[in-house]
């Protein structure tokens, strides 16, 4: 039996968004206390690797064929530091410049107590061009929610 993914429609309306951002630990300004703070929101391999494990032992079951090679899945922290985005305690902001909302797919779905969101981006009139990443969303995360306000992608958890 494998994982059931969700389509997460993505709104176009104006949303509150919340200020509560993580501070820039690659900043000089940074406080001692902030940098110890993100080396233990950082240190979440092991999740990452057990839900990997998981996942690894669900999907070799299958047939080999029908694999999807590029459904491993990251933490939420490295997903926002590779698109350049924004995380608080409960939303996601990503800003897309040259990307329309038709070029983007989100999907979603619940593995083991846990939101998982697989994100599809196709820049090009191909498919051969598909971005895609999977990733957690953090354990106390409510289902999402998904936004596109000028150019951004809101994802409220």
């Amino acid at each position: 039996m494998g994982t059931e993914w969700k389509p997460l429609d993505i709104s176009s309306q104006k949303s509150e968004e919340t200020k509560d951002l993580k501070p820039n630990i690659n900043s000089l300004s940074t406080s001692p206390e902030d940098l110890h703070v993100a080396f233990f929101e950082q240190a979440q391999h092991l999740t990452e690797a057990i839900a990997n494990q998981n996942h690894i032992s669900e999907i070799s079951g299958k047939i080999p064929e029908h694999t999807n090679q590029s459904q491993k899945i990251i933490s939420l922290e490295s997903f926002v530091n590779e698109f350049n985005g924004f995380v608080s305690s409960n939303s996601l902001s990503l800003p897309f410049k040259g990307i329309n909302q038709n070029q983007i797919n989100i999907e979603y779905t619940n593995i083991e107590s846990n939101w998982a969101i697989k994100l599809s981006i196709n820049h090009s009139k191909t498919d051969d061009e598909v971005i895609q990443r999977t990733f957690l969303l953090p354990k106390v995360a409510n289902e999402p929610v998904a936004n596109w306000n000028a150019e951004q992608l809101n994802i409220t958890f």
